[in-house]
């Protein structure tokens, strides 16, 4: 009787939250996606952005609408990452595109983005460039910020601020540094 009340609480203080499961590790160099796989259960795409995995390439097509708002990807584990030991995350994208496209690189701590329990950069990437964009926990756009708990980020977002054109973006690899 008493491990079926043990295990009756230990499920209970789990559901509420008080209690959270061992999240998900990043790969031996950092991976937090390997578009090399079958990844369609972790991606979402957002206001009207598409994507499609080249998994012999290992890389994320993007194409990206004009005025959406904020169109891009959000790439999530099953359940949570735990990020312990890590200082950042960093995605490495080319603009394949033929105009410039400020591109926003965030790691969410929380499911409602208002709340801003998130670290985010952003870079200008121009035409047939590529660049690494590096997220610091606790930092957004280079001043101190949200202070996540490392054990429970929710989500990576690579996305768009609002294009005047469509534009279209390729993102080798999202990694967590340390």
């Amino acid at each position: 009787m008493k491990s079926i009340f043990v295990g009756a609480m230990a499920w209970g203080l789990l559901s509420l939250g008080f209690v959270r499961a061992d999240g998900v590790k990043p790969g031996d160099h950092g991976e937090l996606i390997d578009f090399k796989k079958d990844v369609s259960a972790m991606l979402s795409y957002e206001n009207g952005a598409t994507g499609t995995v080249d998994a012999d390439l290992g890389v994320l097509k993007l194409t990206l609408p004009a005025g959406k708002g904020y169109p891009g990807v959000k790439v999530s584990p099953e359940g949570i990452w735990d990020l312990t030991g890590y200082t950042g995350v960093d995605a490495e994208v080319t603009n394949t595109g033929t105009d410039n496209l400020n591109v926003n690189l965030r790691v969410d701590g929380d499911d409602d983005w208002k709340n801003q329990t998130w670290n985010c950069e952003m870079a200008t990437v121009s035409p047939g460039q590529t660049l690494t964009i590096h997220v610091t926990f606790g930092m957004s756009y280079k001043q101190p910020a949200y202070k996540m708990p490392l054990d429970h980020v929710l989500h990576v977002l690579v996305f768009a601020l609002d294009p005047a054109a469509a534009g279209s973006l390729k993102i080798k690899s999202i990694k967590a540094t340390k």
